[in-house]
């Protein structure tokens, strides 16, 4: 389903609440809006926009207004399906418009090192310091100047700032390697970082604060450049899923998604 047929789809939800509401208003020529919302479990506020168009129905919002609604089954779950894709399709395009910090190539070769992006994202955390002896035993790491140096880089390269109170922020809300598609030496030595730390942590970090899993599949390689595209997608349309919703962050997670061959070429 694209996005006409979603934006269709929410017509057709809007439509059947117009119809609801003129046969309780034909049945009860007293029938407010208000008393409608009380009908449907929505608070009037929600209801009147959405009727206004203003907002949109969130699947969560139609599984409680469906109820109350002429509909079949079939047709529950076309609308809903609808209604699912263009939430996605929302928060895909949420995300691509926050503000994107776009590094270059020669500036990621500097700051590839996976300590170097946990770091930025610690500044969010309530009980942040700066001190380079404090960030270094959070990560784990012994060589406390191998950290204090990762914090000038990153204060050189401006995707680390100093406010007025001497605290460390970051700059950008994420951070782009302007040519992902290159396969750079440092690039994959970053790679190989993180999939050597999840590996770690499959041993070292309990079940319900991690999720390691995996699905084999066969591929017609022609496929591959939408399921790249699907996955950057997914990993924006997530990181902003998370940022939009984060309250209190405690801990800085790394997503690291793995999709490869494992079978080797016939010579």
């Amino acid at each position: 389903m694209n996005l006409a047929m979603s934006e269709q789809v929410m017509k057709e939800v809007v439509d059947l609440l117009d119809k609801e509401f003129s046969k309780q208003l034909n049945a009860n020529p007293k029938f407010t809006l208000r008393a409608f919302a009380r009908y449907l479990e929505v608070s009037p506020a929600t209801l009147s926009r959405v009727l206004s168009r203003q907002i949109k129905v969130t699947p969560k919002v139609f599984e409680v207004i469906a109820t109350k609604l002429d509909i079949s089954e079939l047709q529950y779950k076309y609308l809903m399906d609808g209604l699912k894709v263009n939430k996605n399709l929302e928060n895909i395009r949420t995300v691509e418009h926050l503000e994107l910090n776009h590094i270059k190539m020669e500036t990621f070769n500097l700051i590839a090192d996976w300590y170097h992006y946990a770091i930025l994202h610690m500044c969010s955390l309530k009980d942040f310091s700066k001190d380079p002896e404090w960030i270094a035993k959070r990560l784990g790491i012994e060589d406390v100047e191998l950290i204090r140096t990762a914090i000038e880089r990153l204060i050189e390269f401006k995707m680390l700032g100093i406010d007025k109170n001497q605290k460390l922020y970051k700059t950008s809300q994420f951070n782009v390697v302007l040519d992902y598609n290159v396969s750079s030496i440092a690039m994959r030595e970053r790679q190989k970082q993180i999939l050597k730390l999840s590996a770690e942590k499959i041993d070292s970090i309990p079940l319900n604060s991690r999720d390691h899993s995996t699905i084999t599949i066969p591929l017609d390689e022609d496929l591959m450049p939408e399921i790249k595209e699907r996955i950057k997608k997914f990993r924006r349309s997530l990181g902003n899923f998370i940022v939009k919703n984060n309250v209190n962050a405690q801990e800085v997670y790394e997503l690291q998604i793995s999709f490869f061959p494992l079978l080797t070429k016939e010579k």
